[in-house]
């Protein structure tokens, strides 16, 4: 099978080609902006996929069974620039499925900020409950499922999808709540916090890159599939296992410029779509996940 991941780079694309690369029966291609090359593929592709020419040679070289659209233009900072987001995102989605035929496959990521704000009652959330976004990326990302069916509608390719909880792990970058935490204890004794008490779903990385790869291979086609551990734990706990496994005692204070008034107190998914339909099971724990992350920024 050829599998072409775009934005491979990124944290959840690395681990993906990782785990695509160790069953050695695939040919891997990745393609992103950045100009650093994965060995382990068969193909890097670096470029602008805005840029009509450049997906289509993309395309028409790797042939591929499986696309992973792993790319996200959105941006936090403001609505001018959300706005042009939209716009990227529109340009891109329309230059993939176009060169796209029938017979090809395409994997997109959606997010658990699309489910928003769902009362405890309805928890563990399923692929079923409606959308309560809260944040501009919920809509964001709702606004970007919409678009992915409509062409996917429109051109006639089969598509399934991934809606990812909150990722943690090795390699987790700064702008993520694990990698956030000990990059700020790794110089220093004091860390500043928002609310500690909202509580999240945590998955390991390479749990999240095994199910995409699950969700590619066995998905039903026009099915949208939770990835998730199915529970819940709070910031505070979560800082306590790094504290613990950092063996250190920092000072810590709450910053309310960090506190979000319509933050999410909780949200808990539900997997069993993912283990009872396609046989996935999680392999990592929040320790070993936590550990593992610890090691890989200390390294």
């Amino acid at each position: 099978m050829n599998v072409l991941i775009i934005g491979g780079s990124g944290f959840i694309g690395k681990h993906l080609i990782n785990n695509f690369c160790e069953q050695k029966n695939h040919k891997v291609y990745n393609v992103d902006l950045k100009t650093s090359k994965n060995s382990n593929v068969n193909g890097n592709y670096i470029g602008d996929i805005k840029d009509l020419n450049f997906i289509k040679k993309c395309i028409n070289e790797t042939q591929p069974d499986l696309v992973y659209y792993l790319v996200s233009f959105f941006s936090f900072n403001n609505i001018e620039i959300t706005t042009h987001s939209i716009k990227n995102s529109l340009i891109c989605l329309e230059n993939l499925f176009k060169h796209l035929v029938s017979k090809q496959r395409v994997v997109f990521i959606g997010s658990s900020a699309q489910y928003g704000k769902v009362p405890t009652n309805f928890q563990p959330v399923n692929e079923n409950c409606g959308f309560f976004p809260v944040s501009s990326y919920g809509v964001f990302k709702i606004f970007e499922e919409y678009e992915i069916r409509r062409l996917a509608n429109r051109y006639n390719i089969g598509v399934v999808g991934a809606r990812v909880f909150n990722v943690t792990g090795p390699g987790e970058p700064n702008r993520m709540v694990g990698g956030s935490i000990i990059s700020q204890l790794k110089n220093n004794n004091t860390i500043k916090m928002g609310n500690l008490m909202s509580r999240r779903d945590f998955l390991d990385v390479r749990d999240v890159a095994n199910a995409l790869v699950f969700i590619g291979i066995k998905g039903k086609s026009n099915e949208t599939y939770n990835v998730c551990s199915g529970k819940s734990i709070s910031i505070k706990n979560y800082l306590d296992l790094v504290i613990k496994e950092l063996r250190i005692k920092p000072i810590i204070t709450i910053d309310q410029n960090k506190v979000d008034p319509n933050e999410i107190k909780d949200l808990v998914g539900d997997n069993t779509k993912m283990t009872k339909e396609l046989g996935w099971h999680m392999e990592y724990d929040i320790l070993k996940s936590i550990k593992d992350l610890v090691k890989d920024i200390y390294l």
